[in-house]
């Protein structure tokens, strides 16, 4: 019925190169592209941050599963590193480790908070190289490691925005130590927001509906 739909339409849009591929096989027409839009006034760095995570906390934002977020590689990643964890869950399930703060089912307000007071953010998911969460937390100039298998999975090695690897708990640990060493030359807020703003994405679909009148 999905594939059936998309054939009948004039334009297919898709929100990454991820989803676009995923049904390029069995779509007879070109599909677009067009991110989700953040809101990069809602999300940006705080001069002055609330403190209610651990210090240099490492942000992770998802759900107690291994499909579709990846916990099984977070919970690795914990267990081999000293680091200070920040972790958002979608459900009310709790993480109990000294250096894990988690919190549950909490609204925009306070993940922007949360986000101002990490130093970084990492994507563990199977198929999600920057998930909406990600590129919020990019929004709030926090760099982004990722693993190579979702919307961005062609973008290789070091960006502005944040590092991209394989998905395996000890490269995601050398990304980290690379990654705090050099903290200041990343710029992800900057890099993203010509692409992923709600004012950049809303002209993306102002010049796809042009295009059908």
């Amino acid at each position: 019925m999905q594939i059936e739909v998309m054939n009948k339409s004039d334009i297919v849009v898709a929100v990454s190169n991820y989803v676009r591929e995923k049904y390029a096989g069995e779509v007879n027409k070109e599909i677009k592209i067009i991110p989700i839009g953040v809101d990069f006034d809602l999300f940006k760095p705080a001069d002055v941050p609330v403190v209610d995570v651990l210090p240099n906390s490492i942000l992770w934002v998802g759900d107690v599963n291994t499909y579709p977020k990846g916990f099984d590689l977070l919970s690795k990643i914990i267990q081999k590193t000293d680091y200070n964890f920040c972790v958002v869950l979608k459900s009310n399930k709790m993480i109990d480790h000294p250096r894990v703060k988690s919190f549950c089912r909490i609204d925009h307000t306070k993940l922007v908070s949360l986000m101002q007071q990490c130093e970084l953010a990492i994507v563990t998911s199977v198929d999600e190289t920057l998930h909406l969460a990600s590129l919020e937390a990019a929004a709030c100039n926090l760099p982004v490691i990722t693993s190579n298998v979702g919307a961005y999975y062609n973008w290789q090695g070091y960006n502005s925005w944040g590092v991209i690897v394989d998905r395996v708990a000890e490269q995601y640990i050398d990304a980290i130590k690379c990654l705090k060493a050099e903290i200041g030359d990343y710029q992800p807020r900057a890099c993203l927001k010509p692409i992923f703003s709600q004012k950049a994405v809303k002209q993306k679909w102002q010049q796809v509906i042009s295009s059908l009148t």
